[in-house]
């Protein structure tokens, strides 16, 4: 089990990792990495009141977006707004290799567009605000 230190030190290092790639313009790998520093940081301030939603890896996530829309619920929308960023760079649209192609045809990869730049900064928008929220009511140093 993480404790509070633990999970707010990976915060700060996917959210580190997330703007180094967006600044970089690796659009598509900006959504996960915005979404994973939000779980640690769900997960620092679950575990300041004993919880831990990893030890039951199935329900996991659906147990975290629950507290966190129960402990937090102006955060509602960027999060779901976050997941939907998620989703959408997790689409086969836009996976390197375009599912049975191979990776020397997936040509388009390396080419951001204008759409997944508008994405992937709305993602670093809603990681910023929810962590901005967190940090405020808890006094868990994010950033």
């Amino acid at each position: 089990m993480g404790n509070e230190k633990y999970h707010a030190k990976l915060v700060r290092e996917k959210r580190k990792r997330a703007l180094d790639e967006f600044a970089n313009r690796r659009y598509t790998t900006v959504g996960v990495l915005a979404l994973r520093a939000v779980v640690e940081a769900v997960d620092a301030c679950a575990s300041r009141k004993k919880l831990h939603f990893h030890t039951s890896p199935r329900t996991a996530q659906a147990e975290r977006s629950r507290w966190l829309k129960k402990e937090f619920p102006e955060l509602t929308k960027p999060f779901n707004t976050l997941r939907g960023i998620y989703e959408y760079f997790r689409s086969s649209r836009h996976s390197l290799g375009y599912m049975r192609a191979p990776i020397y045809l997936a040509w388009w990869w390396r080419f951001p567009t204008h759409e997944h730049g508008n994405r992937a900064a709305k993602a670093i928008d809603a990681m910023e605000k929810i962590l901005d929220v967190l940090q405020k009511k808890t006094g868990i140093m994010f950033k």
